[in-house]
């Protein structure tokens, strides 16, 4: 099977390669990534473009909801090969071909010991593979951060299965939950908020289910207590292994509380849609829908849940991943309900990233693993024949197929449209264009509003002046004869011709606590405008040397200090386990 995954990953990331002749297609959110992995590979995140000029120059919070970690694979390729476009397509060989590997490996620990778990496993990781809302990451949004995530999403759902039709846990950690959610957690926290969702959600569920079999004499107290303890570990491992993550993110949003009260302009493709809307949009295969095909097979999980006879894991699956296709639509607007998630970070459409695997998951098991063993099927004999699990395979194939190549038809067409009119924010760049265009032209998010985008766009061009104390909707422009290096960990600006005015803003640093400025030779403390651009006083001095040195804060350092004693403890506890005599770090005099 590795040969025919193999294959599949090659054939799917280089037909898009072909297409473009040894070009990319940038815009959307490729240069947002790529400029991401530049940086990495120029070892210089520190004082990132990204980081000042995305969120209104609020800086690390980018960071904190997009980590770098899984991002080094690609930095070290840019490194090693200064071509952009060879990189971009090996990465993206690598995350397919990972992806099929893992949901492959997830359904098999699962289902190992029932008759079609192999053809189940197989047809799960390609179902999921081919679906469009993944596909539409790849060739139309070239979302890398929830590309990788839906990588591990498969390791997730899995590892939540086990917890869901365990029987005891034996406070035992769950290792496929913890490799799915600490890779998610590397990857994409916009994921991450929708696993903690469906985790908090679906265990919820369970314990509810357990206390009342517990209520009328089905199980004894101490499998609710095993279950409710085995929760506790392992939500306590986790949190350990994804400090590195979750601890900047919090630490950030503690002095940046203000960061999620900005007003962000969603347009009409976030808002909830009338469920006719809805059904025409994934027909149509929109950007952010999943397609027919997945549409259609929702009748599996709507028979699921009214079928008493169904394991109760089952039922619990299938009801989420129908309300997740209700909080899209007017039945049940999310964006109503929780405005924060939907308008804020632009979620409502985000639950395809977790409908979609859950509906592929419910399908193959309905299909690869409840029939074979159920006995009101087992009297058709046709359905105990391998040829009908062939026949089934094979049509969902085709389906998959005929999905596949009007997906490619829709991606050919939206290329050919942009190769005849080009824009600013999509267009076809080879690599030495790609070279140039990352190494000047810093990503600016375009959800911001109108005024502090057009004054974050004129602070790009020369730091500005204001005599009104924490305000800077009045400021008077004034351009500096300025230079400015880089040594080291230290931005310095040299003003030789410094107007006189109350307050200079400098829009290159991102307003948190990891940044020392001197102006001078002497510290000082930098503030925060309404339009959240850091500003210090300005000093009389005609000249002025201004150095703006990284100081890692304590947040910086004790994720990654908790992250790697969780992991040296996690190998030490698995020699303990595997050797056959006892590890010992001191052995016994």
């Amino acid at each position: 099977m590795i040969f025919i995954y193999l294959l599949i990953a090659i054939s799917t990331t280089f037909f898009i390669y072909s297409m473009s002749h040894d070009s990319l297609m940038y815009g959307d959110d490729l240069r947002f990534h790529l400029s991401r992995a530049y940086e990495l590979s120029q070892n210089n995140g520190r004082f990132s473009y990204i980081n000042t000029y995305t969120f209104g120059s609020l800086g690390n919070m980018i960071t904190a909801f997009y980590p770098s970690f899984l991002l080094y694979p690609l930095a070290f390729f840019l490194w090693l090969s200064h071509n952009f476009v060879l990189s971009t397509y090996f990465f993206l060989f690598i995350i397919n071909l990972g992806t099929l590997l893992i949901a492959d490996y997830s359904f098999r620990r699962i289902f190992q010991n029932q008759q079609w778990y192999r053809l189940g496993a197989v047809s799960f990781s390609i179902l999921y593979y081919f679906a469009n809302y993944r596909m539409n990451n790849i060739y139309i949004r070239f979302d890398l951060g929830e590309l990788l995530a839906q990588a591990f999403l498969p390791a997730v759902i899995g590892g939540l299965i086990v917890f869901l039709t365990s029987k005891n846990e034996n406070r035992r950690i769950n290792w496929l939950l913890v490799f799915g959610f600490t890779g998610v957690a590397l990857s994409h926290l916009l994921s991450i908020i929708l696993v903690v969702i469906t985790l908090f959600v679906l265990l919820l569920i369970q314990f509810c289910h357990l206390i009342y079999q517990y209520q009328t004499g089905y199980i004894e107290e101490s499998r609710l207590r095993d279950f409710v303890l085995t929760i506790a570990k392992n939500t306590g491992f986790l949190l350990l292994l994804t400090s590195i993550t979750w601890l900047p993110l919090v630490s950030h949003m503690l002095v940046l509380h203000d960061t999620l009260t900005m007003s962000f302009d969603q347009g009409e493709v976030y808002k909830s849609l009338d469920i006719i809307d809805f059904i025409q949009r994934n027909i149509d295969g929109s950007y952010f829908y999943n397609g027919w095909l997945l549409l259609l097979l929702i009748v599996i999980p709507i028979f699921l849940l009214f079928n008493k006879k169904a394991p109760f894991w089952t039922r619990s699956l299938s009801f989420f991943s129908i309300m997740m296709v209700l909080v899209q639509t007017t039945i049940l607007p999310v964006d109503k309900i929780i405005p924060l998630l939907s308008k804020k970070l632009q979620f409502s459409w985000r639950f395809n990233e977790l409908y979609f695997i859950l509906i592929i998951w419910l399908t193959c098991w309905f299909i690869f693993i409840y029939l074979p063993k159920n006995q009101f099927y087992q009297q058709y004999d046709w359905i105990k024949k391998p040829n009908f699990f062939y026949a089934v395979t094979a049509l969902l194939f085709a389906f998959t197929s005929i999905n596949v190549i009007n997906h490619w038809y829709s991606v050919s067409t939206n290329y050919a449209a942009t190769l005849s009119k080009p824009t600013s924010m999509r267009k076809k760049l080879d690599n030495h264009n790609l070279a140039q265009e990352l190494s000047v032209q810093p990503y600016v998010l375009d959800y911001l509003p109108q005024r502090t985008k057009s004054v974050i766009n004129d602070l790009k061009k020369h730091m500005v002046m204001s005599t009104k104390a924490n305000h800077l909707s009045q400021v008077s422009h004034a351009e500096y004869t300025t230079k400015l290096t880089l040594e080291s960990n230290e931005f310095i600006f040299n003003i030789e011709d410094n107007r006189q005015g109350d307050y200079l803003f400098i829009p290159i640093i991102a307003y948190n606590h990891d940044y020392r400025v001197t102006v001078n030779n002497q510290e000082t403390d930098f503030e925060i405008s309404q339009e959240h651009v850091p500003y210090i006083k300005n000093p009389t001095d005609k000249s002025i040397e201004i150095r703006i040195k990284y100081v890692p804060a304590w947040y910086d350092w004790l994720g990654q200090v908790i992250f790697l004693l969780t992991l040296i403890g996690t190998a030490f506890i698995y020699l303990e386990k595997t050797s056959k005599k006892p590890y010992r770090l001191i052995k016994n005099p």
